[in-house]
């Protein structure tokens, strides 16, 4: 059984980048609050996984009524926000309370939060990037519960690396990836 080992540098570079990306001056997200930026995650350590047989991030997912959330999730955003690299808005969308992160001065650029990845894992996230762009929250979440790691595990459940490896008897036998672009984005 896979067993990740969380690499923190890793994992507070990639919520960097995407805050940078989906706070984009030029075509902000809306949708861009903590429930979509956990999903974001998720696919991209799934589809990676599913790929190589290893994470990113190496971070642990658990399952949440929501989706797959970050186990530490609280934790890490509390010290980007301390070290002055994000910050966090609570922002009333629609019926929902957002918590979006935002990029500060003191984020680096988006190429040089990307310098530490390698090529196959910045093709990764920048797939799972443009597959879920101008996805809602609840969109992407529909979509995690899809995954078979999040429907086979029960509330607080760590869900397992190894579920990004199977499918059900009628899906393809293709990487998580597939799914996202199957997304009708209309």
């Amino acid at each position: 059984m896979y067993e990740p080992k969380f690499n923190r540098e890793k994992y507070q570079k990639l919520v960097q980048y995407m805050a940078q990306r989906f706070a984009s001056k030029d075509d902000p997200d809306p949708y861009f609050g903590a429930v979509k930026l956990n999903k974001l995650l998720f696919f991209c350590d799934f589809t990676a996984y599913a790929r190589w047989f290893e994470s990113i991030t190496g971070a642990t997912y658990i399952h949440l009524r929501e989706g797959p959330v970050v186990d530490n999730w609280k934790r890490e955003r509390s010290v980007m926000i301390a070290q002055g690299v994000v910050t966090m808005d609570a922002l009333e969308f629609f019926d929902y309370r957002q918590h979006r992160l935002k990029p500060t001065a003191s984020t680096p650029a988006a190429e040089a939060l990307m310098e530490d990845f390698s090529p196959r894992e910045r093709d990764v996230i920048n797939e799972v990037c443009t597959a879920l762009s101008h996805l809602s929250a609840r969109d992407v979440t529909e979509l995690s519960h899809k995954h078979l790691g999040w429907r086979s595990t029960e509330h607080l459940e760590t869900i397992p690396y190894e579920s990004a490896l199977f499918r059900e008897p009628a899906q393809d036998d293709t990487a998580c990836l597939d799914e996202l672009d199957a997304v009708d984005h209309a």
